[in-house]
């Protein structure tokens, strides 16, 4: 644990976790429409979350919520701080 990254989530990445992160990252570098970008990004962050990759997760969430339009942000930003809280998928 740090003071920047908290402490590491209580599971262990497994190949479908790692399988969803190669698929998701392929998906949002593939958008073409701005305007879903940031749907991508966020399916994305989750996907580096369950696989442990918090720091890249929490990165990749805040470019989601910087992306989004104004009145769909506050959705953004709560998964974002689930993140940073490391909180599980129900939790957040």
């Amino acid at each position: 644990m740090n003071d920047e990254t908290g402490p590491e989530p209580p599971w262990a990445p497994d190949a479908r976790t790692a399988k969803a992160v190669a698929l998701a990252t392929r998906a949002s570098e593939g958008v073409t429409d701005e305007a879903k970008r940031p749907a991508y990004l966020d399916t994305l962050a989750a996907t580096l979350f369950a696989n442990g990759e918090v720091a890249k997760a929490i990165e990749t969430a805040e470019r989601a919520q910087k992306e989004a339009p104004e009145e769909e942000r506050a959705g953004y930003a709560k998964r974002l701080e689930g993140y940073r809280k490391r909180l599980p998928a129900n939790d957040r």
